[in-house]
């Protein structure tokens, strides 16, 4: 928040600051991360059979990192008037779920793997986040579903093992 008030503090004619606030990233990428809630559960029940979901009923927002990188393309097409200055969720509101939503759609799709709950010291935190300015004013809506990063995920762990 902090960096954002001096990026914007420092907008003038020769500097158009766009900030865009990414949902939590998943998917494949030339440096996959693993410590990112998405793939680390899909890797956690490939390989180890078993997902423990800390805070389940947690409401997250996701995005695809290559849809991450098609927003900031957006924002870099758009004429520079109408975004400088301007804050921007990127995501999609049909990437909204819950931890426990998540941990089922990798169970479907790593069907022998199981969930745990962990319910101590939960984070309350929620965050149901809307993303119509992105849409309306960069034309951005995310292109992959929450399946398509955790399929990429299982099948890159079944190619290595396979």
């Amino acid at each position: 928040a902090a960096s954002e008030t001096v990026l914007l503090n420092l907008k003038s004619e020769s500097f158009a600051p766009v900030i865009l606030r990414f949902a939590t990233v998943f998917g494949l990428s030339g440096r996959t991360r693993f410590d990112l809630v998405v793939n680390l559960l899909t890797a956690k029940a490939y390989v180890d059979k078993n997902m423990t979901v800390f805070g389940a009923e947690q409401t997250r927002p996701f995005i695809h990192v290559s849809d991450a990188a098609e927003s900031i393309i957006c924002a870099m097409k758009k004429n520079r008037e109408l975004v400088s200055g301007e804050i921007y969720n990127i995501g999609g509101s049909q990437l909204n779920y819950t931890l426990l939503e998540l941990a089922n759609l990798i169970k479907e799709r790593v069907p022998d793997s199981f969930i745990t709950i962990e319910n101590a010291n939960e984070d309350a935190r929620n965050y149901n986040v809307c993303f119509d300015k992105a849409f309306n004013d960069l034309s951005f809506a995310p292109k992959f579903s929450l399946e398509d990063g955790i399929d990429q995920v299982v099948n890159k762990f079944k190619k290595a093992s396979g």
